[in-house]
């Protein structure tokens, strides 16, 4: 039980480190240095919540999130824009309830 709670715990620090550094990239997109080195990091936090099982979140919620962010994209992070950080922030918030 108590390695439930303490998972659980760790899922929501997981989710709010990947919507901290989205929020980071896209509040400093003049700055490429700051803004490309969150990016990096928000993308690794978003790979990790697919092992975030207790909040519901897996392989597809995670990979839908880099699809949407990067994969799918000609130029990758590149192409990225605000909004769709902004989308993404909100999958993240919803599934988390936070």
């Amino acid at each position: 039980a108590q390695a439930t709670i303490i998972k659980t715990i760790i899922e929501k620090v997981i989710a709010r480190a990947a919507i901290a550094y989205l929020v980071k990239w896209r509040d400093n997109l003049a700055d490429h240095a700051i803004a490309y080195h969150a990016l990096a990091e928000g993308l690794g936090f978003m790979y990790s919540l697919r092992f975030c099982n207790i909040h519901g979140a897996d392989d597809a919620f995670s990979d839908a999130l880099l699809n949407d962010l990067v994969y799918s994209k000609p130029n990758g992070v590149w192409d990225l824009t605000p909004a769709e950080a902004t989308t993404a922030i909100n999958k993240i918030k919803s599934k988390f309830s936070l």
